[in-house]
Parts: structure tokens; sequence; C-alpha cells
């Protein structure tokens, strides 16, 4: 095949048509008005619309949907990924806050090393960052226990 010959336009990405399927299921979208939004913009599939085509579709549902209430645009790099039943970041902040009040040590190498030796003890995980809701409850108990004082 001769490099003229090439398709200009690549396929959406994998992200992208999650993005489509996610708004239309935040719209409420049934198959027929789904279909209905694919061929206003020429095609049958998702996976046949161009990147402009694409983004165009993406433009159009998600002022839809921000119109309708049901999401809420983002602007800048997307937030990390969580995993469902994981500590917030606050959550994570508290436990390190009440550590300081309660720790022997003097470096914040060694605080941190300290920290995680106790989260392993009391939680059975390797580091703090890998606790979920009813771990940190259970941190904040024993480090309260030790002395410390929420501020």
């Amino acid at each position: 095949m001769p490099a003229t010959a090439k398709k200009s336009a690549v396929g959406p990405t994998p992200g992208q048509i999650k993005k489509l399927h996610a708004l239309s299921r935040a719209l409420a979208f049934d198959d027929a008005t789904y279909r209905a939004v694919l061929e206003r913009f020429g095609v049958a599939s998702s996976k046949e619309l161009s990147d402009r085509q694409m983004s165009r579709c993406l433009e159009f549902l998600e002022a839809q949907a921000v119109e309708a209430g049901v999401w809420q645009a983002r602007g800048g790099a997307p937030a990390p990924k969580r995993r469902p039943g994981a500590a917030t970041d606050a959550q994570l902040r508290l436990v390190v806050v009440l550590w300081r009040q309660v720790s022997r040590q003097t470096t914040d190498a060694d605080r941190k090393t300290a920290l995680d030796a106790f989260v392993r003890r009391i939680t059975g995980k390797a580091r703090l960052a890998w606790c979920g809701h009813g771990d940190i409850q259970a941190l904040v108990n024993a480090l309260e226990a030790m002395g410390a004082k929420r501020e």
C-alpha cells in the first residue's frame, strides 16, 4: 500500500469510547437515541468515528450532560483513579499528622519508616497508601489511644 493511500483519520481511542458510553448512560439514552446521535455524525458505530467526529460528538454530549446536571466538566488533567473503599487524601494526611504527634523519631525518613511499621502492625498493610476507610479508623483509634489529639 503506498504511503499516500493511508487513512488520514485514526479511529477513536478506547478511553474516548468509554467516555462516550459513560455520557450516554449519564443522559439515560436508550439504544435508539444513542444510534440517532451516532447517525447525526454519519456513522452507525462509535468505532467508525474519526478523531474529529469523536471530539465533536463528545463535546456535544458533554454539553448536554452538563446542562442536564448529570455530568461535571473537568478542566486540566484527570484526577488520579482510586480504588473503591480506598482512603482519601484527607484521611491519609490525618494519620500522618497524628503520627507526628506521638512519634519519637526526629527525622522525616525515620518517621516514615516507623509509620510504615506501625501501619503494618495495626492493619497488616505494608504502606499507609494501601489502607482503606476501615484501616484508617483503626489507625486513628490507635493513635488517639497513644495520646495524639485531632487539631
